[in-house]
């Protein structure tokens, strides 16, 4: 589910915009400079010449006049359309929240089938902040950036990670959650929490993961290190708590599981990659999206996330 964050083109025009102007006020600032030097030129704006100014035909005058319009029309060029998305959420009182109820601890039903989890607690958080109450729309994952494109739903938090091919469509908050590779070891083991820590032993890993191949990356960094795959990280964990490996590698979340159900293991450190966790929203929902993100650095600033860090990962 590798998904990796696209930028909005809209935005990219616009933040272009005080440069070009700046561009244009300095060749038009010259050509002024030329015609009252007396001098005769040819300057073209943009990349080829379909906007020439002959300074020789242009007064002083009519040429200010020109500069005026020009900044202006460069100005408004990038203007986007209107976006209400904020507005409506606030004004509704309600933000639709999808999410996929299969991928606990993050979301999941509770025992009266209800929504739980990380993802449900920080989007009831999240609508309680824009002014607004949670309704949460139960989607799986395959299908969450559809429904938010069918407007079922005004933003998507699913444990998701931002993805190119969804660029056009869809637009992604900042990170709240990282769930990269993390160690597992026995506990009253060693401190490792880095690959450098671990120069030699044997390092459990399961077929086909991305922790195998940051594994080998690892192994032909440091030749006294041995790997031995498995078939699942249940069958990984099982070796580690019988002492036949000295860590295993695994993503945050699956590992925050493995030690809540194997009290005798533990993660080392924090996680040594990186694999983002964010929220999505139509790429359209600009204001909506600006908001998630000031919130997000809001509630990663009081202690919000690792509250539910502590509450849902913790052992």
């Amino acid at each position: 589910m590798a998904r990796c964050l696209v930028a909005d083109p809209v935005v990219l025009q616009s933040a272009d915009l005080p440069g070009r102007q700046t561009k244009l006020a300095k060749d038009v600032t010259v050509v002024l400079a030329h015609r009252e030097a007396g001098l005769v030129g040819d300057i073209s704006q943009g990349n080829g010449s379909e906007h020439s100014l002959m300074v020789r035909s242009i007064p002083l005058r009519l040429s200010l006049i020109f500069l005026g319009v020009a900044i202006v029309a460069a100005g408004c060029g990038g203007r986007a359309r209107a976006d209400d998305s904020l507005d409506r959420v606030r004004q509704g009182g309600v933000l639709r929240i999808a999410t996929d109820p299969s991928y606990p601890p993050f979301s999941y039903l509770d025992g009266e089938g209800q929504p739980a989890g990380y993802d449900v607690e920080l989007g009831r958080e999240l609508a309680r902040r824009l002014g607004a109450g949670a309704t949460f729309v139960g989607i799986d994952i395959a299908s969450v950036f559809d429904a938010l494109v069918a407007r079922k739903a005004d933003v998507a938090v699913a444990a998701i990670s931002p993805a190119w091919e969804h660029g056009k469509e869809i637009g992604f908050s900042r990170s709240y959650f990282n769930a990269g590779q993390v160690f597992m070891v026995r506990s009253g083991s060693r401190q490792i929490t880095r690959p450098q820590d671990l120069e030699s032993g044997t390092l459990g890993v399961e077929i086909g993961s991305a922790a195998e191949l940051e594994a080998r990356k690892m192994a032909r960094a440091q030749p006294g290190l041995s790997l031995r795959p498995f078939e699942s990280l249940e069958a990984g964990a099982a070796a580690l708590s019988t002492g036949q490996l000295d860590a295993l590698i695994a993503d945050r979340v699956t590992a925050a599981v493995l030690t809540q159900n194997k009290r005798d293991l533990r993660i080392a450190g924090g996680p040594f990659t990186d694999e983002p966790y964010v929220m999505a929203a139509r790429q359209s929902s600009r204001s909506l999206l600006k908001e998630i993100d000031a919130i997000l650095g809001a509630l990663a600033g009081d202690g919000f996330l690792q509250g539910l860090e502590t509450r849902f990962l913790s052992p």
